[in-house]
């Protein structure tokens, strides 16, 4: 189909090779001579004429074609950005556990609800407008991350650019670059994580707090904020107890970045651990 394209959008490109002030007749798809929309493209000194005739059947083909070799073209430029962040962020990618994730796995629970629907329609909806994010809080194990990496796991397949990390990780790997060997630089990973599609940052509020913390995480969701560029947070800390621990600066873009939706479901990892258990002593 690609090959058809390319061979359509070859044969749009015919001019004539005449001066004559008569512009052709025929549509360049099929040669017919009805309803057709003729324009001058451009005349050369020499008084060379480059014209453009389509019917309106071979004009949908040819935008249609164009469209295609568009989103090729678009997939392939994220592919590429893709393995470039993949080996910037290796140590802390979404690991076999959660690329997994997905809503056709995901088991609902009283309290996930909202979330739930709210991570289907960001995806449905994407991109979502003004670069609105997510905030999930609530308990370990109440489905956050799942939920975080199924959205990531949907935007990845339909070529699309996603850093997906643990927020004490991505400071670590942060701070690896101030070695003298790194492989990279600290500019480097900030650009990735500011200029990337979506942006996960899992477990915000678990890190050690600190002045570097704080200014690192605020530079990069600032930008992401003045650029409309998306960003999914989860963290087990309350809006009120996350706000003190990352500080007003960052609480206040993120409030104002994303819809933020409180999990109140208790941990299915105890509930299967719990089970287990059960299962154990009738035996």
């Amino acid at each position: 189909m690609l090959t058809e394209a390319i061979n359509h959008i070859q044969r749009m490109t015919a001019t004539t090779g005449t001066s004559s002030p008569d512009a052709p007749r025929e549509c360049m798809g099929c040669g017919t001579t009805d309803g057709v929309e003729i324009k001058l493209l451009a005349e050369f000194p020499t008084g060379r004429r480059m014209w453009s005739v389509w019917c309106p059947e071979c004009a949908g083909r040819r935008k249609q074609a164009e469209q295609q070799m568009e989103e090729e073209q678009r997939r392939f430029e994220a592919r590429q950005r893709q393995r470039r962040i993949d080996e910037l962020f290796r140590q802390s990618r979404l690991g076999p556990r959660f690329r997994r994730s997905a809503f056709d796995t995901w088991v609902e629970r009283p309290g996930t609800e909202s979330a739930h629907q709210a991570a289907k329609r960001f995806v449905e909806q994407w991109p979502p407008d003004r670069g609105l994010g997510l905030l999930f809080s609530g308990p370990t194990g109440c489905g956050k991350t799942h939920l975080a990496a199924a959205v990531a796991n949907e935007l990845l397949s339909r070529g699309h650019t996603v850093i997906f990390q643990s927020v004490p990780e991505l400071l670590m790997r942060i701070r690896s670059t101030y070695n003298r060997q790194a492989d990279t630089t600290e500019e480097a990973l900030v650009s990735e994580l500011v200029q990337c599609d979506l942006l996960v940052l899992d477990d915000l509020g678990s890190e050690k707090p600190s002045d570097w913390t704080e200014a690192t995480l605020y530079t990069i969701i600032d930008q992401r904020y003045r650029m409309e560029r998306p960003v999914i947070v989860t963290s087990n800390l309350t809006p009120a107890a996350l706000g003190q621990a990352v500080g007003t600066r960052i609480m206040d873009r993120l409030v104002e970045m994303c819809a933020i939706h409180l999990m109140r479901a208790s941990s299915y990892r105890r509930e299967i651990a719990e089970a287990r258990a059960r299962e154990r002593r009738e035996r």
